[in-house]
């Protein structure tokens, strides 16, 4: 039981990141006229 919430937190943790990444690289193209990545 605590493994599997452990992994799903992680998992949440993981799915956060990315889409904070996302986000910024995001911004960073419209201020900037870049592509991400």
């Amino acid at each position: 039981m605590v493994a599997l919430m452990n992994s799903e937190w992680r998992m949440v943790m993981v799915m956060r990141f990315i889409l904070n990444y996302l986000a910024d690289c995001y911004k960073f193209s419209l201020t900037n006229q870049k592509k991400c990545g």
